[in-house]
């Protein structure tokens, strides 16, 4: 099976910059690496979990997906204050389509990991 490359889903880093839209786009990093490795990119913004929600109830061609931005135990922090934690009964709706079976997930964001559960 042929390696399809790297989707990553980048929400807003830098909360001091309230209409900040771009700043410290991993994006930019994903895109050079698999541009010099011959893979296939996409990337996409969330800003809320109505986003996440539309985005993870598709096919998604890549292999792997990252999520970048700002993490706690609580969960994946997004640019409009929502948090993705699927043990929260809001984010119940919130999951990955059964046609992403066997996808490498990672999230890039700092003490996610604290949360076992998570």
């Amino acid at each position: 099976m042929a390696f399809n490359g790297i989707r990553v889903f980048d929400t807003v880093l830098d909360t001091r910059k309230k209409k900040d839209t771009v700043g410290r786009n991993s994006a930019d990093f994903y895109k050079s690496f698999c541009t010099a490795s011959g893979w296939g990119f996409s990337h996409e913004r969330v800003h809320s979990l109505s986003d996440l929600e539309f985005f993870l109830s598709r096919k998604i061609h890549e292999d792997v997906i990252v999520f970048s931005g700002h993490g706690n135990e609580n969960g994946f922090h997004l640019s409009n204050g929502d948090v993705f934690n699927p043990s929260l009964e809001s984010n119940l709706d919130v999951h990955l389509s059964k046609r992403n079976k066997g996808k490498i997930i990672i999230f890039a964001s700092c003490l996610i990991g604290l949360n076992s559960e998570l």
